[in-house]
């Protein structure tokens, strides 16, 4: 009878008890630093000094010797799910992946914070008078400024710019327009007019957000004395922008010969995109070269410049050290994969009732590059179709709910986000099931525009870019998608 009561008393105790604390646990009374972080909360692996990018070690239970399942990389974001419990005299928070997967994590090591208190960011860009402001945004509508580079305009005329094929091809045109009709080059001017306007660039940071490539529209045409105008003759040039200044990469003249491919002269060559790899130093360059499409790989390092093929639509691989891109050629399309240098090449063959190249909806990647989005030959791109690059299989087609330009991959995967090609009504349409198409509307002014939209990490949120019809960044908004709301960003107070 004791024994029970004894055993009754403690089950008491252990009840009206408060549950140890980090301030209370014994175990980790050596513990040096403070925990930082709360349940419900958003953390990331933090980055280590050294630049070793060790990250940290998603383990099956907290203690140094658990069983470790994966290892995530620096600056991955987690969601705190418990903890902290005490293991080995370090504090260990069970988190869980944007992807869903969960474990348990280390907050420090070593007298050192693996784990840091974060948000849910992206990162802008947007013009300002003289350049470019880089600035960072949260998935709740709250922006700061990160840092602002100024954009130098190109000093001279066009003949201090143009290599010498270019300005040949200009000489020409415009000696022709001098002698039968100079009251049409009088209303013109052959300087830069205004020298090299940052209106006339394209820019692309670095996902670092330290560096931008910059590319330069520096090209003129020729009035003939029909009222019509020559061809463009120019230049395109991409030059970084660093804290150390500027440093130029390449030019691209507009009608330039390759060796073995002819240049088309009704075909002006020049830049479509920039993407950077996840390591902040290399480029895929896409560019237009007379009637074909070449990619570049552009080290910034050193400025080397080396052609990586024809292709379309490349993307980053996640690892950093692999590059997709599609291939079309007739009627067949390839989706390829390597590395930079050529080696480890995969190749497979895609649905020949799909349309890539020059489709009315762009082919839209996912961020990890195994699933595709492609519109339908058969019906002008009314429908898409999902493919599943890995397990080489399509889904049902989709038809397009909303008159769009494009879309994007949200909620993990499952589910599309299309862009509308007038107004702010966005649509969200599941990727599978019969489950009834949502939509979030943006309120827009009359001279406003959907520019672009960036999903934020897990897909649960996109930013969108909003431009007056005058190309001027207006503003941005967040749309949730659990809430179904669209929220104005603002400024972060100091």
């Amino acid at each position: 009878m004791r024994l029970r009561i004894f055993i009754f008393a403690l089950l008491l105790l252990a009840l009206i008890l408060p549950l140890p604390t980090h301030g209370a646990n014994p175990d980790c009374a050596n513990y040096a630093l403070t925990p930082r972080l709360t349940i419900g909360g958003v953390a990331r692996v933090a980055y280590t000094l050294d630049g070793s990018g060790k990250g940290s070690r998603l383990q099956e239970y907290p203690g140094l010797n658990a069983r470790v399942n994966s290892t995530l990389a620096e600056g991955t974001p987690l969601t705190i799910v418990r903890g902290p419990t005490c293991a080995d005299n370090i504090q260990w928070w069970q988190v869980r992946t944007l992807t869903g997967v969960t474990g348990w994590v280390a907050e420090g090591l070593s007298n050192r914070y693996a784990l840091e208190p974060w948000q849910i960011l992206l990162d802008a860009a947007r013009r300002t008078a003289g350049g470019v402001e880089l600035i960072r945004i949260n998935d709740r509508a709250v922006m700061r400024s990160l840092a602002a580079f100024f954009v130098p305009r190109v000093a001279g005329t066009l003949h201090d710019v143009f290599p010498a094929h270019e300005a040949a091809l200009f000489d020409k045109s415009l000696k022709e327009t001098l002698t039968q009709c100079p009251a049409r080059w009088q209303r013109e001017d052959s300087a830069l007019d205004p020298q090299a306007d940052i209106g006339l660039s394209s820019t692309y940071r670095s996902p670092d957000t330290t560096r931008l490539l910059v590319v330069r529209h520096l090209w003129r045409t020729v009035p003939r004395c029909d009222g019509t105008r020559t061809p463009i003759y120019g230049v395109e040039r991409m030059s970084l922008l660093g804290l150390g200044g500027e440093t130029l990469m390449f030019d691209l003249p507009a009608n330039a010969s390759w060796p073995g491919l002819p240049h088309i002269e009704a075909a002006l060559n020049h830049i479509l995109d920039v993407r950077w790899s996840p390591d902040n130093n290399r480029a895929i360059i896409w560019a237009q070269f007379g009637d074909r499409s070449r990619l570049l790989i552009l080290d910034t390092s050193n400025g080397m410049l080396n052609t990586f093929g024809e292709g379309i639509y490349p993307l980053w691989m996640p690892d950093g050290e692999h590059i997709t891109w599609l291939h079309h050629d007739n009627a067949v399309t390839t989706l390829l994969i390597a590395r930079p240098d050529g080696s480890d090449h995969q190749t497979i063959t895609l649905p020949p009732t799909l349309q890539y190249a020059d489709a009315p909806i762009p082919p839209a990647w996912n961020e990890a590059g195994n699933w595709l989005l492609a519109c339908t030959q058969k019906d002008n791109c009314s429908s898409v179709v999902p493919i599943d690059v890995a397990g080489r299989r399509t889904l049902n087609s989709l038809a397009i709910p909303i008159p769009a330009v494009g879309a994007r991959w949200i909620l993990s995967d499952s589910a599309l986000l299309w862009i509308p090609s007038a107004g702010g009504t966005f649509a969200i349409q599941p990727v599978r099931g019969d489950t009834l198409v949502q939509t979030i509307k943006v309120l827009l002014a009359s001279d406003e525009r959907i520019e672009d939209t960036q999903p934020f990490p897990g897909g649960k949120s996109v930013l969108v870019t909003i431009r007056t019809r005058q190309g001027i960044v207006a503003r941005f908004a967040v749309l949730n998608f659990e809430t179904l709301t669209a929220i104005s960003v603002s400024v972060a107070s100091p």
